[in-house]
């Protein structure tokens, strides 16, 4: 199967020698948002606090990608280009093969940078607000003015922290377990073992998706298992 087209992506600039790509499925989440918008019949007053949620949520990304590459480069490692895509974003490095631990440190990075930005504007919700850390639904969350920015902030990177440090390949999570593989079995083993945890993880994401009609988690897994099986596919092809 030719997997290739699963990192189409479009090149919108560069920042330190570093290409900043968008990934197709990025655009699906942005289609995602305006269902939502539309499905909700939102006032045209809260279009404002839906563009800047979505504004965040893309620099936290960006910003995720960042620390990545920051990250490698002060390890000796060159980064390739940041894609930022529906499942966070993807820093894409010169072989790691030969580094393990650096991967685990470079994987660890972007989710690290998230929580450090959350716990931040957390701290200063709660010191200078007298909001509630309780979300009564994702509309009122997406579109009221209630929950100011540095709470959205807080929010969005927080659950960035979280959705990334999955064990599903090839998120964070996921290339964190491969540097942990490739200790003891090698990298192209680690990846193939990587990747067969990835798409079992894809799986109940597309179960849990299916049962409770949460359409962006079918897009997702389906998204997360192709990537994982084209890894696993390319190493497993070189390993024989």
């Amino acid at each position: 199967m030719n997997y290739n087209f699963i990192y189409k992506s479009f090149n919108i600039g560069e920042v330190k020698g570093i290409d900043i790509k968008v990934h197709w499925s990025f655009f699906i989440l942005i289609l995602f948002f305006i269902y939502l918008f539309f499905d909700q019949n939102v006032k045209p007053f809260y279009t404002f606090q839906f563009t800047v949620l979505f504004i965040l949520l893309f620099l936290s990304v960006l910003l995720h990608e960042f620390g990545h590459a920051i990250v490698a480069k002060k390890l000796g490692i060159i980064p390739k280009d940041i894609i930022i895509s529906a499942l966070g974003g993807l820093s894409r490095l010169n072989t790691m093969k030969e580094h393990p631990r650096k991967e685990i440190i470079i994987a660890f990075a972007g989710p690290f940078l998230n929580l450090v930005i959350a716990i931040i504007a957390f701290l200063y919700v709660i010191i200078f607000t007298d909001q509630y850390f309780q979300i009564s639904s994702l509309d009122t969350f997406l579109f009221t003015d209630y929950f100011g920015i540095p709470f959205k902030i807080a929010a969005i990177n927080l659950i960035l922290f979280l959705f990334n440090l999955v064990p599903a390949f090839p998120m964070d999570g996921g290339r964190i377990l491969r540097g942990l593989f490739s200790l003891k079995f090698g990298y192209k083993k680690a990846t193939v073992l990587a990747s067969t945890i990835g798409r079992f993880i894809a799986l109940g994401f597309f179960i849990i998706g299916a049962i409770n009609r949460f359409y962006i988690l079918i897009f997702l897994s389906g998204l997360i298992y192709i990537m994982a099986a084209r890894e696993g596919f390319i190493h497993k092809k070189r390993a024989q």
